[in-house]
């Protein structure tokens, strides 16, 4: 087998061929080198036999893509490429690779994943992960267990992921500590076998979220038709310490089988900031239980403020969701403006014009953090066809909104946001 690696893939071999690291994950971009890296270790595990318990099983391997038709048009080819030297059979159905020494190698479609279920496998590959759902994963390691052996992961983020940190992958592996694992991340320039000059076309021709998704590694990736499309890691705080000197309001999207979406604001007037803190965000949730929750929260609140459709008359008491809180003392303030207001409002306080970011949102606060990034146009063919924004994922950013139209709007007269400087200053 002719294969001349680079130094990322010379050491992910090395890694696999010592068994360092029972779990692999690469995460690179596009053209650079991922899967013939996993093609060639999986080939010399196959001819090498790591780990073989020599018990009367044969050595069994898996290649898993994520659509049969996958891995008949490009996975087996390039495998084959590599693998010829050491072929006895190929049988295209049920997609079985056999070595000259008896090792075999099963292809398996991540739609039909159980056709893995009975398998006792030394090594699996799962090429393109980010396209599968986790339980490809999952049963990979349950078919592993008794030879303990091991998982490759490969998987290029691509403009295909709306927020590449709500993967499964992202959560399971990036955010916590995968016991005995290994990430590599690198982007297509590390590869020095592609062409510069290429790479440095499409920076000019594509737009720069696009060519960041498909030519670098980044886990911020926030798509060309998301409304808020500069909110990034830097409006995300890693810790928040309530602070009972500054105001604090509750900001309130109504739902029932749409989630309920309650936020907790502070504001430093001194620096013009909003803080995001806190958050209720849950479906089927009702007012009693919603008010108890708020009350539970060891805040000062200072203001109150809803979407207007809490004036509507629930059926079950004859009573709006607003006068049900008034009658409880608490003042809800509503003002009715289009959506399409308050978005350049939220706008200039995630990033104004001279690059300043006036806020934050607590990472503790994940619904809404994802919201942020998930709200988008409607679009076809990278055009956007409509001003409004879906009805999708808006619970949070709604709630949001209706916080900076309502405190935070500048051009409204009087302005209230003047008002809660003079009161608090």
């Amino acid at each position: 087998m002719e294969f001349n690696p680079f130094d990322i893939q010379e050491e992910i071999l090395l890694d696999a061929i010592a068994k360092e690291h029972r779990y692999k994950f690469l995460f690179a971009a596009k053209r650079g080198g991922k899967s013939e890296t996993c093609y060639v270790e999986t080939i010399v595990k196959g001819q090498k036999k790591i780990g073989f318990l020599d018990d009367g099983d044969p050595y069994l391997m898996a290649i898993v893509a994520p659509t049969q038709d996958m891995l008949t048009r490009l996975v087996w080819p390039k495998f084959r490429m590599f693998a010829k030297k050491y072929e006895k059979r190929f049988v295209s159905k049920p997609d079985i690779f056999e070595f000259k020494n008896g090792s075999i190698v099963y292809g398996i479609s991540a739609e039909k994943i159980n056709r893995m279920e009975g398998l006792k496998l030394y090594h699996v590959h799962l090429t393109e992960a980010f396209q599968m759902k986790q339980t490809s994963l999952l049963e990979s390691m349950a078919r592993t267990l008794d030879t303990k052996g091991t998982i490759t992961v490969d998987g290029s983020l691509g403009p295909q992921l709306i927020n590449p940190k709500m993967h499964w992958l992202y959560k399971m592996v990036k955010a916590k500590d995968f016991k005995n694992s290994r990430v590599w991340e690198w982007p297509t320039l590390a590869n020095p076998y592609i062409d510069k000059k290429e790479i440095e076309t499409q920076r000019e021709i594509l737009d720069p979220v696009t060519f960041r998704a498909n030519y670098e590694i980044t886990w911020d990736t926030i798509p060309t038709n998301a409304v808020y499309d500069s909110f990034s890691d830097d409006n995300v705080m890693q810790t928040y310490t309530y602070n009972p000197n500054l105001p604090t309001y509750i900001a309130i999207d109504w739902g029932w089988s749409h989630s309920m979406a309650v936020g907790f604001f502070q504001i430093d007037s001194k620096t013009n900031t909003v803080y995001l803190f806190d958050e209720i965000i849950q479906s089927k949730l009702t007012i009693e239980k919603l008010h108890k929750q708020i009350l539970a929260k060891p805040y000062r609140l200072n203001g109150w403020c809803c979407d207007i459709a809490g004036n509507q008359e629930r059926e079950q008491s004859g009573m709006s969701n607003i006068n049900w809180f008034k009658s409880k003392g608490i003042h809800m303030k509503t003002r009715r403006t289009a959506v399409t207001y308050g978005i350049p409002i939220l706008r200039s306080y995630i990033r104004n014009g001279k690059d300043e970011v006036k806020f934050y949102i607590s990472a503790n606060c994940v619904k809404s953090i994802d919201g942020m990034r998930q709200y988008r146009y409607k679009e076809k063919d990278g055009v956007i066809l409509n001003e409004n924004p879906l009805k999708e994922n808006d619970d949070a950013v709604d709630m949001i909104r209706y916080f900076f139209v309502n405190y935070m709007d500048d051009t409204d007269t009087p302005s209230k946001v003047h008002i809660l400087k003079r009161k608090f200053n």
